[in-house]
């Protein structure tokens, strides 16, 4: 089938290319891959030794369940020698000031509107883009931010729902009595 064609030709291809250094292959968001996306990095992981390429993955690992097939391939990836992880913590805030007066496509975001794009964003670099992005716009939350959250309550049951519209309704910090 299709799978035995890919295993087959795949590695030739690679070792056809033959320019050690300069081939990566890069996997953005492993939590949203099928199993055969995951048998297919495997595989890939499997000749990564020996193969002229590299591999990179990313995932979110706040967000990788218990029982996500990821898991298992993280924990093999894990036990080898030639694999490095790096995590990635939220940016702080002179990084995230820093990034912000970077990514300003206009005039610099400076004062009240400044602190409320840091703070909203929470270290996260894309947040913090968008949200510079649509300074200034009656947008109240930029389209690709809305997605990004609106793909997290997806991942959650009914319950977790209900408690995150509960959290949301009691503004930025709850006590736990409120939710009981």
């Amino acid at each position: 089938g299709a799978r035995a064609s890919w295993s087959r030709g795949l590695p030739v291809l690679l070792l056809d290319l033959r320019r050690p250094g300069q081939l990566c292959i890069f996997a953005d968001d492993l939590l949203l891959a099928d199993d055969t996306t995951l048998g297919l990095f495997r595989f890939l992981a499997s000749l990564a030794r020996s193969a002229p390429f590299v591999l990179v993955a990313t995932y979110r690992d706040d967000e990788l369940q218990r029982g996500h097939p990821l898991r298992p391939l993280i924990a093999e990836l894990a036990r080898r020698d030639d694999v490095s992880s790096l995590t990635l913590h939220p940016l702080g805030t002179l990084d995230a000031e820093r990034l912000l007066a970077q990514a300003g496509e206009r005039d610099p975001i400076q004062g009240a509107e400044r602190e409320r794009i840091v703070g909203l964003a929470e270290g996260n670099p894309l947040f913090l883009e968008e949200l510079a992005r649509s300074a200034g716009s009656e947008a109240a939350l930029p389209a690709t931010v809305a997605e990004a959250v609106l793909r997290r309550l997806a991942a959650l049951d009914e319950d977790g729902r209900r408690l995150v519209t509960y959290a949301a309704i009691g503004g930025q910090q709850v006590g736990f009595d409120l939710l009981e």
